[in-house]
């Protein structure tokens, strides 16, 4: 797909066939992940120090949504899932493919189990001192936005909700519905850096765990 292609069909993408932003809550914790887990998550981190994977082949969405104006310079996205085999990697539903999961992984596993039918699995670090500013992603009746905070709960992450800013109270290891459709931002002004992993799914397959307004 080129970016004239990608940009044209923008409109589209932004409806499907899930609840429109406004029925669904702005964060909801939905479960904890076990120390095992989460300690897999950072070895993958220590094994993937040299690899961003923004603006590369591997992540084509990255290279035409601009993200260079929206992320801070040396913000982080290792890729879990990579882009199905023979497709361009512009719909994040074919980021389904995994990849730098170590044999019998206890995070594959639960990611498998507990959010089936996921895609587009990333792990993202934001720099110490630094911000992602106010932007929206993409509409709920779409994909649903999850995101565990797996190191540094020193960071704020609002939520503007028709003026009304709400802030996420993360701690580490826990893992929360975000509402990014909405208005939302992400600043780290501590001197370390903040790791998540982040993974998106369409309403229909985790409607269970997520309440309405």
């Amino acid at each position: 797909m080129s970016k004239k292609t990608f940009l044209q069909t923008k409109r589209n993408r932004v409806s499907g066939s899930g609840p429109d932003r406004k029925i669904l809550p702005n964060f909801h914790c939905v479960g904890k992940l076990n120390k095992k887990i989460r300690q897999e998550i950072l070895e993958i981190v220590d094994t993937s120090k040299n690899i961003n994977d923004l603006y590369t082949d591997n992540y084509n969405i990255s290279k035409f949504c601009d993200l260079r104006k929206q992320l801070p310079k040396n913000h982080i996205n290792i890729l879990l899932q990579k882009p199905l085999e023979n497709t361009d990697g512009m719909n994040e539903k074919e980021y389904l493919v995994y990849d730098k999961f170590k044999k019998n992984s206890l995070l594959k596993q639960f990611l498998q189990n507990r959010f089936p039918k996921h895609y587009r699995a990333r792990i993202a670090i934001l720099p110490p001192n630094s911000e992602i500013n106010w932007h929206i992603d993409m509409n709920t009746s779409v994909s649903c936005r999850f995101h565990i905070l797996v190191k540094n709960s020193n960071i704020i992450f609002e939520i503007n909700r028709k003026g009304c800013v709400d802030r996420i109270p993360f701690q580490e290891s826990f893992i929360y519905f975000t509402n990014t459709a909405y208005p939302h931002r992400v600043c780290n002004p501590t001197n370390k850096e903040r790791i998540s992993l982040l993974f998106d799914i369409e309403y229909n397959n985790i409607k269970n765990l997520l309440p309405t307004i």
